[in-house]
């Protein structure tokens, strides 16, 4: 709101708030469970927030009609990470969202889709209108789901940890060392 008082014909409908409260709580129930988690998402609640107001104008009448329907959105995106893409050699961006139990929305392009099928951690769509809208508003209508695929992201994740990474190192230059050099 701006610095003028607002009227009651300014304040938007109960039932929009409601909704935009009740997608926020949810969040964050979710969240809850790991710390990191909940800064994550908040952060990325907060950023939409903040930027919507700078990409539509500083009409406080367009604000206060947008607003719930904004917050509602950023909300709901806060706990899925969609990145359709044609080539996606890692997916850093996924790779972060998982570890966070986030679960992701990705496609065949990116390296990581065959393997985000089969820990079950995410959801895989072509990219056309069509698979795209399917699988985000299955993703988006399953709170458990997405928490289910989320702490299976996490899970999947560790695989690609610094920690697993150094062991797999370590246990391969041991083996190269216990040949002999034989197998490079």
């Amino acid at each position: 709101m701006t610095a003028v008082a607002a009227t009651a014909g300014d304040v938007p409908a109960p039932g929009a708030w409601r909704g935009a409260a009740w997608a926020v709580a949810r969040d964050l129930r979710l969240a809850w469970r790991s710390k990191a988690e909940l800064g994550v998402q908040l952060l990325f609640y907060v950023i939409v927030a903040a930027l919507i107001p700078l990409g539509v104008g500083p009409d406080a009448s367009l604000l206060r009609a947008l607003g719930p329907g904004v917050l509602w959105v950023a909300a709901l995106l806060a706990s899925l990470l969609a990145l359709p893409s044609h080539q996606e050699n890692f997916g850093l961006c996924v790779m972060e969202a998982l570890s966070q139990a986030v679960p992701v929305l990705v496609s065949p392009g990116v390296n990581l889709a065959p393997e985000i099928v089969k820990a079950n951690a995410g959801w895989v769509a072509a990219i056309d209108k069509e698979s795209l809208t399917a699988r985000l508003a299955e993703a988006l209508s399953d709170e458990a789901e997405r928490a289910k695929r989320g702490a299976a992201g996490q899970q999947l994740s560790r695989q690609y940890s610094w920690e697993s990474a150094t062991t797999n190192l370590v246990q391969l230059y041991q083996q190269v060392l216990a040949s002999g050099g034989a197998d490079v």
